[in-house]
């Protein structure tokens, strides 16, 4: 007649389970994840093609500004060129 499991032989079993169940839940997070960056690889490759793109213009944009007010004062240019000027730094 076989023999039935004693308490410690079912604790061992359980903890033998505990054991392998931990090592297995991290293994479906990395999967989980890796599938997540799989799918918004493309809408970040977008976002960052969208970035540069208004860096560039806003650079040209700044860049022909400035070449077409070359010349021009205003009242905060003239109150920058007098602070400039003095000698101090910006140190009033």
């Amino acid at each position: 007649m076989p023999r039935s499991p004693s308490l410690a032989d079912n604790l061992t079993l359980a903890f033998g389970y505990d054991r392998n169940i931990a090592r297995i839940e991290p293994v479906n997070s990395t999967i989980s994840k890796l599938r997540i960056d799989k799918v918004q690889e493309p809408r970040l490759v977008a976002e960052t093609y969208r970035i540069k793109a208004a860096t560039a213009k806003l650079t040209a944009e700044t860049q022909k500004l400035t070449a077409e007010n070359k010349g021009v004062t205003t009242p905060l240019s003239d109150a920058v060129k007098e602070v400039r000027d003095s000698g101090q730094d910006g140190l009033i």
